[in-house]
């Protein structure tokens, strides 16, 4: 090959003066070449150097080429500088189609480029996405997803131009509701409950009556016992949420199942919901004691008894009155007593309230015992029992005439307090509604809770509250008076 490349250098003079063509592998080279090369299993080499190297070429001439291995460039010498000549880098085209830029709170948001042999993706985003997928999804988006996406592509070492996509994510609405009771009855009202401030509403039920509603929370029957569809779609202008639930409505069984449950004293107010199937309650309702230093006997809570018409479903606030101490009144109503500490205050009432917790709401009312004094002797001057249509006056056991003892409560009053002449009763007070009367002086005593509270005493004992029952669906009333020693408590039975 050698002899054979020296042949051609000293040849090429000879063939330039002859103008001819010089042909390596092919006996007809092409007449506008002054060399053509032929060749299948070989290429055109030229010569490999640095750039320094380049460089140091001496008047290298114009239209000189070599190849630079310092940045794999073919450079062309143009008569004043070397020129690169650099293979051109393809970059891939990324395109994000058919991507709302508009999704509610809750949806998916789903990529979709194509998938493609050599070719890679690098995605990043709100709320630390980021992703190598051709079809990345960010799951039950957020207000935190809502921005701009960003990807681009790497292809045989060349990288697209990056693409983005800006999000927006908007309030969902809200479809999820309740029903109360939560086993309606068959022909008695279920009432439905959704979501408030979510625009509007759209009822669907199954063989109900009504079919359909658009308020926020109708109530339905149903004549026949069986399981219904419920259906609420919730559009709040922007999104819309549909949510179905099985309602199952059942044939009532008949009263009474022989169940209870019993409420004790807790110093709060506690709950009770109506079962399905359930139109009336027995209630069992004791008020509490007032301070007697120790006794169980003297100002005993009263008791009531009734039967009250209920509806399935409905709650009932339940307050169980305290028993009073030698520093204040029980819970529930029980009047303060004196500072004195062998004075007592008054019982808390017993009661139960329906559409509220105000006293006004009370719709059967156990009054509590009234504060027993000493005037005496220790626990001489007992306070008035609690409980009947009028409480207990403390005057029943005074040790003098009844010049320091409190009334009962009555229907339409609180009980009378004793005389205010004397200087430890001063601050003596009537009972009120709902509330005995106090005394902030040194021997005083306080009234019992109830639905009018008693009197408070001075030096002897304090009235009983009142008990009481709603005229409106009550039955089988029974009061006693002085049953129920320390706390109070309501039974109720169904």
């Amino acid at each position: 090959m050698q002899a054979r490349f020296f042949f051609l250098v000293l040849l090429f003079p000879f063939l330039a003066a002859q103008a001819q063509s010089v042909g390596v592998n092919t006996q007809n080279p092409d007449p506008s070449a002054a060399l053509e090369v032929q060749s299948t299993q070989q290429g055109f080499l030229p010569p490999r150097m640095t750039s320094t190297q380049r460089d140091n070429i001496s008047n290298p001439a114009t239209g000189l080429m070599i190849y630079n291995t310092d940045n794999g460039c073919l450079n062309l010498f143009n008569g004043s500088l070397w020129e690169q000549l650099c293979p051109t880098c393809i970059a891939p085209v990324v395109q994000i189609q058919n991507v709302p830029d508009t999704l509610c709170a809750g949806q998916n948001l789903s990529f979709n480029l194509p998938s493609i042999s050599g070719l890679s993706y690098h995605w990043s985003g709100p709320n630390g996405f980021s992703s190598n997928l051709p079809n990345p999804t960010v799951s039950s988006v957020s207000a935190q997803d809502a921005g701009a996406y960003a990807v681009f592509a790497v292809q045989n070492n060349c990288t697209s131009a990056v693409v983005t996509h800006n999000l927006a994510v908007l309030s969902q609405a809200n479809a999820n509701f309740t029903v109360n009771p939560s086993t309606p009855s068959v022909n008695l009202a279920a009432a439905f409950t959704a979501q408030p401030g979510m625009g509007s509403y759209a009822w669907t039920f199954q063989s109900g009556t009504p079919g359909s509603s658009i308020q926020q929370n109708p109530q339905v029957t149903w004549s026949q016992a069986s399981t219904y569809n419920v259906q609420l779609i919730v559009d709040n202008g922007n999104c819309s949420d549909t949510v179905v639930q099985q309602v199952t409505v059942v044939t009532c069984p008949s009263q009474p199942q022989g169940q209870s449950v019993t409420f004790n004293y807790t110093g709060g107010v506690q709950s009770f919901t109506v079962p399905s199937c359930v139109h009336y309650i027995d209630v069992d309702a004791s008020g509490a004691q007032g301070f007697a230093s120790g006794s169980t006997s003297f100002g005993r809570g009263g008791r009531v008894q009734a039967r009250l018409t209920v509806t399935p479903g409905e709650v009932l606030s339940i307050y169980v009155g305290g028993q009073g101490t030698a520093t204040s009144g029980g819970y529930n109503g029980g009047g303060n007593p004196g500072s004195n500490s062998i004075y007592g205050g008054g019982g808390g009432a017993s009661d139960i309230r329906r559409n509220g917790t105000t006293l006004n709401d009370r719709i059967i009312v156990a009054g509590g015992g009234g504060g027993t004094g000493s005037n005496c002797g220790t626990n001489s001057a007992p306070g008035g029992h609690g409980g009947g249509l009028t409480g207990q006056s403390g005057c029943l056991y005074s040790c003098s005439s009844c010049q320091y003892t409190g009334g009962g409560g009555t229907q339409s009053a609180g009980g009378v307090a004793g005389p205010t002449s004397h200087s430890q009763c001063g601050n003596n007070s009537n009972g009120s509604f709902g509330q005995g009367g106090s005394n902030t002086g040194n021997s005083g005593t306080g009234g019992g809770g109830g639905w009018y509270g008693g009197g408070s005493g001075c030096y002897e004992g304090a009235g009983g509250g009142s008990s009481y029952v709603t005229n409106n669906g009550s039955s089988n009333i029974t009061h006693t008076q002085g049953h129920r020693p320390g706390h109070g408590q309501i039974i109720i039975s169904y």
